[in-house]
């Protein structure tokens, strides 16, 4: 099984979703409430990264996936989530792309397990 990295601040929400990914079937995941070092962690095409977009005080998930970019994560599939309107995570999948990312799609909160098995596939 492939590492499913999610990045959220939201330690409930966090949770709430490696609960549900682990109930499909995923056995790698790592949750993280706040930026992790992305260099550090070992992301490559074969892996998922589940992207808040607000991430409270400390950073947003635009800078993210600016670091991302910059660190040539170019392959590394992303999926955004938010609890904003759907037009933001719209144009964070845009400027995501723009940047040569792999943006595979987005969904407002709260992820209903539907949101996950769909994206699954794409790991």
């Amino acid at each position: 099984m492939r590492r499913i990295f999610i990045i959220d601040d939201c330690e409930d929400d966090c949770e709430a979703l490696a609960r549900t990914l682990k109930a499909q079937g995923v056995d790698q995941i790592r949750c993280f409430h706040e930026l992790p070092d992305l260099a550090a962690l070992e992301m490559d095409e074969h892996g998922l990264v589940i992207l808040d977009l607000i991430l409270g005080n400390h950073t947003d998930g635009l800078k993210v996936l600016e670091q991302m970019s910059a660190l040539g994560l170019t392959k590394t599939p992303i999926f955004l989530v938010s609890g904003v309107m759907s037009n933001l995570l719209q144009v964070a999948e845009s400027y995501g792309r723009a940047r040569g990312l792999t943006i595979v799609g987005s969904v407002e909160k709260p992820v209903c397990p539907s949101e996950i098995a769909r994206i699954l596939p794409l790991r």
